[in-house]
């Protein structure tokens, strides 16, 4: 199971992390692994784009990603928000290969 879990700091995202792996088909033809990976990376790549001195991501070993956001602006929350509500609706599609959680 993929797990995204959203941190948040006074009422906004400050953070995720994303640990390992969907099982739902086999390596390189797992479809749900590669909508999260996309929507991860899509975040990510996003995220850059708008405040790169603001951001620290690391993609640890296989299947994790850890993403702090410092300070985060109103464009950046967009970008959070999207990608949570992609996730839960893969979850929600998915329940035995994603979960979303929040800290």
């Amino acid at each position: 199971m993929i797990t995204v879990t959203f941190r948040s700091r006074d009422g906004g995202c400050v953070g995720f992390s994303a640990e390992g792996h969907a099982g739902y088909g086999p390596p390189g033809q797992d479809i749900v692994c590669a909508a999260v990976s996309s929507l991860v990376q899509s975040a990510v790549l996003a995220l850059n784009i708008l405040a790169p001195d603001h951001l620290s991501a690391d993609a640890g070993t296989s299947g994790h990603m850890e993403v702090r956001i410092r300070d985060p602006d109103e464009m950046m929350q967009v970008v959070m928000a999207v990608m949570e509500l992609s996730l839960e609706d893969l979850q929600r599609q998915y329940p035995e290969n994603v979960r979303v959680c929040h800290e």
